[in-house]
């Protein structure tokens, strides 16, 4: 029989039915499984729905796959009057595609366990991520009863994640080169303690080389790097420079990815003002001075909201970081996907929240926001893979790349 392990929160779900606040839900372009394909062709709608004619007169081929065509305002066609899935109130859940039924829960099998998470692309699971001081799942995951590398490295990382010692951003820092340097050590036999993914005992190898000590001398390090030390900055220039730099980097990678969808016109409400701010940035059309204090302003702002963020990326970890076959540079690939994600995400953040004036930032509107990115994140591995090598010079960046993108201008300072 094997392990069930799944977050905390996973049973207090309860899908809104319908009623969800955001109307980016509708906006979502919600694949067709082939079993519901071939019945809708037979599946002629009824009330409460809207729309006449059968099931399948409402789909179309996106990328070879069957979609569900959206409506010029960017609804679901298979909406009632009052808004909710027409197809669920007239038919039942057995009519609607797979990804309807199983959104927003997760499931990833292996041979000894099954492990089963909620993403955060839906605004109930954020405000369940909300709620939490911290992540807890059915079992105690960092053990050595699994010898398994991989998995005894996520939850490494995971652990490193929730360490409110560590700001976010360094978090991200300090689990990125962990990564580089175990797929140094599992690929390279030269490699200085070569270790080879087939040996049993590398998961307690890798707990003891990354303990208490090692995290802290390689935080202290990073310190170092951004022009910090004891959380005070000790090189202005060099501590400035690298904010600037975060800053303009994020810009440019929220813009890259806001692109299509702005083309599309999907989630038009929600990116269309702040991708439009992004782009006076791009221009150059701000005051320096001004921004730098816009963005320690944001950060005491943003202080608030940090324990859901730290939640956010740990359950992107705990779902999204391997498969039961991953090696570990497809587990790199897939950290470096989820620090983007936290990089657009937070961007976005600032910028709608430096539009509103600079007042509180409000829950709501973040929330919102933090719904949207993820979707546009949700790439298939395939096509994750194909975005990375098309943006970037190597597939695997560089220690640079990770410390520009995870800058230190998300410290706060007095």
């Amino acid at each position: 029989m094997r392990d069930i392990i799944k977050p905390d929160f996973f049973h207090s779900f309860d899908c809104l039915k319908g009623n969800c606040p955001l109307t980016c839900c509708r906006e979502w372009r919600i694949p067709v499984d082939k079993r519901t394909g071939e019945r809708w062709k037979t599946l002629a709608l009824r009330e409460p729905m809207r729309k006449k004619g059968m099931a399948a007169d409402y789909t179309e081929q996106r990328d070879g796959k069957m979609t569900i065509r959206r409506e010029e305002n960017g609804r679901c066609p298979f909406l009632s009057f009052d808004k909710l899935c027409g197809l669920t109130l007239a038919y039942g859940e057995d009519e609607i595609p797979e990804a309807c039924r199983v959104f927003p829960r997760q499931m990833n099998e292996y041979a000894d366990r099954l492990e089963y998470s909620l993403t955060p692309s839906c605004p109930v699971v954020v405000d369940l991520l909300k709620k939490r001081r911290r992540m807890r799942y059915s079992c105690n995951l960092l053990t050595p009863d699994n010898h398994d590398l991989r998995y005894q490295l996520r939850n490494l990382l995971l652990h490193i994640t929730e360490e409110e010692g560590y700001s976010i951003e360094k978090t991200l820092k300090m689990n990125f080169y962990i990564l580089l340097d175990l797929l140094a050590r599992t690929s390279d036999p030269s490699a200085e303690r070569y270790i080879p993914d087939q040996e049993p005992e590398t998961g307690e190898i890798l707990l003891k080389e990354y303990g208490v000590r090692a995290c802290t001398a390689l935080s202290q390090e990073i310190d170092r790097m951004d022009g910090l030390a004891d959380g005070e900055i000790v090189d202005a220039e060099v501590y400035y420079r690298h904010v600037r730099e975060t800053f303009e980097e994020r810009n440019e990678l929220f813009l890259d990815l806001a692109e299509n969808y702005r083309k599309d016109g999907i989630y038009t409400k929600y990116l269309e003002k702040i991708a439009l701010h992004a782009e006076e940035f791009e221009k150059g059309l701000f005051v320096p001075e001004e921004l730098m204090t816009d963005l320690h302003v944001f950060e005491r702002q943003f202080l608030r909201y940090e324990n859901l963020f730290r939640n956010y990326i740990a359950v992107q970890i705990f779902a999204n970081i391997f498969r039961a076959e991953s090696e570990i540079w497809e587990m790199l690939t897939a950290f470096e996907w989820i620090a983007m994600e936290y990089a657009a995400l937070k961007h976005a953040v600032f910028l709608q929240w430096r539009l509103g004036r600079r007042g509180k930032l409000k829950y709501e509107p973040m929330r919102d926001v933090m719904v949207v990115l993820t979707r546009m994140m949700e790439y298939g591995d395939d096509d994750m893979l194909e975005y990375l090598e098309n943006s970037f010079q190597d597939l695997i960046w560089d220690w640079g790349y990770m410390a520009l993108l995870a800058g230190p201008g998300l410290h706060i300072f007095g």
